[in-house]
């Protein structure tokens, strides 16, 4: 997950691991393996952050933005408590 996000293709991700003992098989490392890992986890956390219970924060703002991707949007929200702290408050 975290190479993913600090842009390592599908494509070249085999590349970017450190060489395993030549008695060890390498598994889960082509481009869709990589792909379908990187969408399962996150859904998982995806799920997570919208499950949280958001009750317990005062927020004094909220701001929501979206990103065109094809044809979806990404939208976010973040909430801002009033001590100036940013809470991830959704995503869809």
């Amino acid at each position: 997950m975290e190479q993913r996000l600090v842009g390592v293709s599908t494509r070249r991700y085999a590349r970017s691991l450190e060489p395993l003992p030549s008695e060890l098989a390498v598994h889960g490392v082509s481009k869709s393996a990589v792909s379908e890992g990187f969408v399962i986890g996150t859904e998982h956390k995806l799920r997570e952050l919208m499950r949280r219970d958001l009750s317990g924060f005062r927020l004094v703002a909220l701001m929501i933005g979206g990103v065109h991707f094809s044809d979806h949007v990404v939208l976010a929200a973040v909430g801002y408590r009033h001590c100036r702290r940013k809470v991830p408050a959704g995503s869809a």
